[in-house]
């Protein structure tokens, strides 16, 4: 809630575009899929609702899920925005999130099918279940490998325009991200590896929250870098929505879309 103020000044306010639904489903569907569970393992009578904790469980663990699939497609727009919304990167990118993000589905809904409720006394109330982590490390695997094509497509055009001041404030926030979503993803796997069935879903909701914020602050980012000038008109993916102008370090202004090339803007 830190940068509420500063989403409803740069996002609320903008024109309805994929990008901004994706956004707000990035923003917001983790609220529901974290109080969700949180009610499910904690608040609910096990005794009284003994039959609806896995459903329930399962329905509010696809909120997450769904939130990794929303977090990759923005980052691949993104990629795909820098290179200038070209035909060849839009297939290659395009592809590359379609089979990589089955393969990540397939893997978690494999996972979700393993959950089977216990009866352990360690809370009074609270539904607690099992989960293979086996299974879900090849998703976590699968979500790194995307997250490190769309981090080697920023790598490119950031050294094609290495004086840019966009693509280095674009490509500087990418490897932070990464690296923050890295760590996370490898706590989870040796969560998933090495922790109970009871707790080998520990991690997932952390990370969640982590790809959330980490992926929302990046977009917030580069609507905020426009914020120091006169509002102009710039196409993203597509469609168009109101953003300001943005100088770059040679003096130019940024041009009608991105990758916010390097040429000049004459107004």
């Amino acid at each position: 809630m830190l940068t509420f103020s500063e989403e409803r000044r740069l996002v609320w306010s903008s024109r309805l575009s994929i990008i901004k639904v994706a956004f707000f489903l990035n923003r917001y569907m983790p609220f529901v899929g974290l109080a969700g569970m949180m009610h499910v393992t904690v608040s609910v009578d096990p005794v009284k609702y003994a039959e609806s904790c896995r459903p329930a469980f399962i329905v509010f663990s696809s909120f997450i899920v769904a939130e990794y699939v929303v977090a990759e497609f923005i980052l691949y727009m993104r990629a795909y925005a820098v290179w200038g919304c070209s035909r060849l990167v839009s297939f290659i990118l395009g592809s590359l999130y379609i089979v990589f993000c089955t393969l990540a589905l397939y893997f978690s809904g494999q996972f979700l099918k393993t959950v089977t409720t216990v009866s352990l006394p360690l809370l009074p109330t609270g539904c607690l279940v099992n989960l293979r982590g086996d299974i879900d490390r090849l998703a976590m695997s699968m979500l790194m490998v995307m997250e490190a094509f769309a981090l080697a497509a920023l790598l490119g055009k950031a050294a094609q325009m290495p004086h840019s001041t966009m693509m280095k404030r674009i490509f500087t926030d990418g490897i932070i991200y990464f690296i923050i979503i890295l760590f996370a993803a490898i706590a989870n796997i040796i969560v998933l590896s090495a922790a109970s069935p009871v707790l080998s879903d520990f991690m997932l909701a952390p990370q969640c929250a982590l790809h959330s914020i980490c992926c929302s602050r990046l977009l917030l980012r580069i609507r905020g870098a426009y914020t120091s000038l006169s509002y102009t008109t710039l196409t993203y993916t597509s469609l168009t929505v109101s953003m300001p102008s943005f100088p770059h370090s040679e003096g130019a202004s940024v041009g009608e879309s991105l990758p916010l090339s390097d040429r000049s803007h004459k107004p």
